[in-house]
């Protein structure tokens, strides 16, 4: 065979080579491609709003009736109930309060006649009388929630969306002997009653859901 025929028949399956190789691209880009499918969202989540207040009255200065003990030998004697506070929750959320101040009457809460104190030292029932023990078993802080004297217990829920609480308070002399009666007359100048409050939240929203 003469080289120039050689070379054609080489061109020529060249040619061929390459067309087939062409043509096995086109079935290899369009045939054997993958699916695919795209697609964007989106989403938002609502804050559960926690709002929760106390308003002082008296800009936390409260004035209670002057106290003394009942008339009778084993009486029971108060001031009158005065308004401390309103709480109000307008959040989302349930809170758990909890009122710190009510309960007995201790050392530090009362204050001697300035005028009489070295009397009072020195007198006989001082170390009975100017005790944590005795004042209170003497003096009492109660918690209320309406201005009648509704029981309110120190620790309660306040609801959620426009729950509301208005908090009394007094303070009652429980007479224990006449002697001890008149050293506090005597002697006792005051009784200084404080409160505080706190709240925290009571549930989770939504809802955990429950253990299997």
């Amino acid at each position: 065979m003469e080289k120039s025929d050689k070379k054609r028949i080489l061109t020529r399956v060249l040619i061929v080579i390459a067309a087939l190789t062409l043509l096995s691209c086109c079935f290899l880009g369009s045939t054997f491609a993958k699916y695919v499918t795209s697609a964007k969202g989106s989403g938002t989540v609502g804050i559960a709003n926690w709002d929760v207040s106390v308003t002082a009255e008296d800009s936390w200065n409260y004035t209670f009736d002057n106290l003394s003990p009942d008339k009778d030998e084993t009486g029971t004697h108060s001031t009158g109930w005065v308004k401390v506070a309103s709480l109000r929750n307008e959040g989302e959320v349930n809170a758990d309060v909890t009122i710190t101040g009510s309960g007995d009457v201790t050392t530090s809460m009362v204050k001697l006649l300035e005028s009489k104190k070295t009397e009072a030292e020195g007198s006989d029932l001082y170390n009975d009388c100017y005790s944590d023990t005795m004042l209170g078993n003497t003096f009492k802080i109660e918690l209320a929630s309406t201005a009648t004297g509704t029981t309110l217990n120190p620790s309660f829920t306040l609801s959620k969306t426009n729950g509301r609480q208005d908090v009394y308070a007094r303070v009652t002399w429980k007479t224990t002997t006449d002697a001890i009666d008149t050293w506090y007359g005597t002697y006792l100048e005051s009784i200084t009653v404080s409160f505080s409050f706190s709240a925290v939240q009571a549930e989770e929203v939504p809802a955990p859901p429950a253990q299997p």
